[in-house]
């Protein structure tokens, strides 16, 4: 079932923006829009013929851009309110989140950093093992995001929430991927979205794959630069590190080098087998690249861990290009990584 998705939603081709701005103007049209469908969803064998979008934050909504203009709150003198302020509450938002999507005719969203899912996880849990199509608003979600320091750095959660079957965790690297997001969640009607977004700007690249989109619907990643000739390089990227690896890209003329947008890991995954040559050449040499624990993506670079270009520290505080550089997390380190591994 679809929720009447707008095609009208703006292309943002040449925005730089947050990925949680950009989360925070699909909610806003979305609400804003009149919600009576012509479809009808079948959820729990029942039809319910009206879907309204309500939701929330854990006292974060500035930080989240969970703000919706014009929209009033949700109070008992005021059940019409859609937004929900459930102060620093993510278990209790996790799970009234679950009701309302049990009880039907609602699209609920829980937002908050990614670094807090770890006071939400049992109730995301149960909503996987529900199938409730739930969507997880979950920005802030690296280093990258500055000063609060290790505490706020998420590293191992993104592994922690692919671990939950059936959670299908999405990882946008630009505007568009983002609002292509929120529309797969939006869709979704058998399980739970956590949907990963960053706090610093990222710039709307262009992608090789013509219909991009079609494909990450199919298999939740596709090729946004390729090369003229068979690759020698493919690099597994998600969320800002796709344009880390875009940069990185540049700085190898004299190898051809494919870059692939992970939105979707699970997705990816599961296609796996069918769709493995046609992103990497048996005689290609593959990267992942992820700020944050590099458990899980050996299947993407054939076993050889060496080859992840992730993050299995705590991070630390100071501005973001900071952190990057204490930690070599940067371009030119990934671009000196490639280098190094295609000497041996």
């Amino acid at each position: 079932m679809k929720l009447g998705f707008p095609d009208a939603m703006p292309a943002m081709d040449t925005q730089t923006v947050t990925m949680r701005e950009i989360g925070k103007r699909v909610l806003n049209f979305m609400v804003r829009r009149t919600r009576k469908l012509s479809q009808v969803l079948r959820h729990n064998q029942r039809k319910i013929r009206q879907v309204e979008q309500i939701g929330g934050s854990a006292d974060l909504a500035s930080s989240n851009c969970t703000e919706i203009p014009n929209q009033t709150d949700f109070t008992t003198e005021n059940p019409s309110g859609k937004i929900i302020r459930y102060g620093v509450r993510e278990h209790a938002m996790g799970s009234i989140t679950n009701g309302m999507a049990l009880y039907g005719g609602l699209r609920p969203f829980a937002a908050t950093l990614l670094m807090f899912v770890e006071y939400m996880r049992p109730a995301m849990r149960l909503a996987a093992l529900m199938n409730l199509p739930v969507i997880y608003v979950l920005t802030h979600d690296s280093i990258f995001m500055g000063g609060d320091g290790p505490t706020h750095q998420p590293i191992e959660q993104l592994a922690g929430l692919r671990s939950i079957p059936n959670l299908r965790t999405m990882r946008p690297g630009d505007p568009q991927e983002t609002v292509e997001t929120w529309r797969m969640g939006l869709e979704r009607n058998d399980g739970p979205t956590a949907m990963s977004l960053s706090r610093q700007n990222l710039d709307t690249y262009p992608k090789a794959d013509g219909d991009w989109k079609t494909t990450v619907r199919r298999i939740g990643a596709y090729v946004v630069r390729d090369c003229s000739d068979s690759p020698d390089v493919v690099i597994f990227a998600t969320g800002s590190e796709v344009q880390m690896s875009l940069a990185a890209a540049d700085m190898l003329p004299d190898f051809g080098v494919r870059v692939v947008s992970v939105l979707c890991r699970e997705m990816l995954y599961e296609a796996w087998d069918d769709v493995r040559d046609d992103f990497l050449p048996e005689d290609a040499m593959s990267f992942a690249v992820e700020a944050g624990s590099r458990s899980g993506w050996e299947v993407l670079t054939r076993g050889e861990r060496r080859r992840v270009f992730g993050l299995d520290c705590f991070g630390a505080s100071g501005r973001p290009e900071e952190v990057a550089e204490y930690f070599g997390y940067t371009s030119n380190g990934l671009a000196e990584l490639i280098k190094g591994e295609l000497k041996r």
